[in-house]
């Protein structure tokens, strides 16, 4: 069963904790999961929002400065991100992520 959890931030404070999904909620989240359609782009913000809150920002902008200048400017200027684009394919093959995954990555997203 794939792990889940959430992050809580303090509203007065920004601190941010994070909760493990209880077995029950992970179920149901698999579940929600196999029948969630993924969305065929999301937003910059939703990315970059789902990156931080999985510890992943600093890793994939560490990658993405090591890139060619096109790939950066297409992370920093698009106004989208396309679930079949070239560029996010490469990005999860180097972050080690499944097709799956990267499916599930933008269900999570376009939560956001």
């Amino acid at each position: 069963m794939a792990d889940y959890f959430e992050a809580i931030t303090d509203a007065r404070t920004g601190k941010v904790t994070m909760r493990a999904f209880t077995a029950e909620e992970a179920a149901a989240k698999t579940e929600a999961l196999a029948r969630a359609v993924v969305p065929d782009c999301v937003t910059p913000r939703q990315v970059r929002l789902l990156l931080l809150s999985k510890g992943l920002l600093d890793e994939v902008e560490a990658m993405i400065a090591l890139q060619d200048r096109q790939t950066q400017i297409t992370w920093e200027f698009a106004s989208e991100f396309r679930r079949n684009d070239a560029f996010l394919v490469a990005l999860g093959a180097n972050l080690g992520l499944s097709a799956q995954q990267i499916d599930e990555f933008f269900i999570a997203a376009a939560s956001i």
